[in-house]
């Protein structure tokens, strides 16, 4: 006697059989030596399209996707999917930006100014001078002023400058009046003028310097 297994269906369902159930009744009353009524059980229809979607169903609701963390620097922790930031206690203090120093403003200077007059008449020979004024006008009126007290009738400006030196070297016959950035070179250069002129006796009569002034 030969029994054929029942075909396996999905999920562990199984169909049923009633033939094969007939059988295997008789077979089962006929070794035990009872006899009964045989009653045939009933086929169970089984919906195959049914028994396919309720797999599928229980297979995406037990399904639970890994979430991959994302690897964040030291100090940082995961916000949200693949973002880092500071973690409350790790946030890094915002300094206060630092209040630069005001500068100082830049200086301011002021021209100062010099004239030589001279009278130059055989007669009187005279020179007036003026040093740091705050112009050439005013510089020019002071030195002729000068020149008169020292008894010139026909004084006339020889030299006006401003934030340099001037040196005046008299010599037989002439005089020399240089101007230059400083004293030492105003004297040298007109020392040099006197004596490549032939002049004998050159001698310093008079140096000063008219230079700037800070205002601020």
């Amino acid at each position: 006697m030969s029994i054929t297994r029942p075909a396996a269906y999905p999920c562990g369902f199984n169909r049923y059989d009633a033939n094969q159930a007939t059988t295997m009744d008789k077979t089962n009353d006929g070794i035990n030596g009872r006899a009964r009524a045989f009653h045939p059980r009933p086929l169970i229809e089984v919906d195959m399209k049914s028994i396919l979607f309720s797999c599928l169903l229980f297979g995406l609701l037990s399904y639970t996707p890994s979430h991959a963390q994302t690897a964040c620097p030291p100090g940082m922790e995961e916000y949200g999917a693949g973002v880092c930031g500071y973690s409350r206690s790790e946030e890094p203090a915002q300094q206060a930006p630092q209040q630069q120093a005001p500068q100082p403003p830049p200086p301011k200077w002021a021209s100062r100014w010099g004239a030589i007059a001279m009278d130059e008449s055989p007669q009187h020979g005279s020179t007036g001078t003026s040093f740091n004024r705050p112009n050439r006008s005013a510089a020019e009126k002071a030195a002729l002023k000068n020149c008169q007290s020292n008894g010139g009738t026909n004084c006339k400006i020889k030299s006006a400058y401003d934030n340099e030196c001037v040196a005046i070297v008299m010599g037989n016959p002439g005089g020399y009046t240089v101007t230059d950035t400083t004293q030492d070179k105003a004297t040298q250069a007109a020392m040099s003028s006197c004596s490549n002129h032939g002049n004998t006796n050159c001698h310093i009569y008079y140096t000063s310097c008219s230079l700037p002034v800070r205002i601020q």
